[in-house]
């Protein structure tokens, strides 16, 4: 076998190379912050809506006998949401599972024995 000479150039590939030279894409246009702020407010309004139209309308509030198993319940659900965002910052998916399947176990138990209570509750 036989190989052409190489060029003295290629025979010394740890040489410097000539530098790059980039260029970035500009920066997509952003929105006016008065356009921002007027579609958050208007993301924001049915929530206000609604916690000013509960004392209007008169809320009749009774704490049923349900009450710290619903709570438990949906503890359990605020904690599932904050996973999702802790997830989506910060652990992988093999943690997230882990935590989840925790969080998940006792929101089906604890909405499982709220559901009951308030079945109880209506038929007696």
């Amino acid at each position: 076998l036989e190989f052409p000479p190489r060029a003295a150039a290629a025979a010394l590939p740890h040489q410097a190379q000539p530098e790059i030279a980039h260029t970035f894409r500009a920066p997509e246009r952003r929105p006016m912050a008065f356009l921002s702020l007027a579609y958050a407010a208007a993301t924001a309004a049915p929530w206000a809506i609604l916690l000013l139209g509960i004392p209007l309308v008169g809320l009749d509030v009774q704490v049923p006998a349900a009450f710290p198993f619903a709570m438990v319940f949906l503890a359990s659900l605020a904690g599932i949401f904050l996973l999702y965002g802790w997830f989506f910052l910060a652990i992988n998916m093999f943690q997230t599972l882990a935590y989840l399947g925790g969080l998940g176990l006792v929101a089906v138990v604890a909405g499982n024995r709220a559901l009951r209570a308030r079945a109880e509750q209506r038929l007696a």
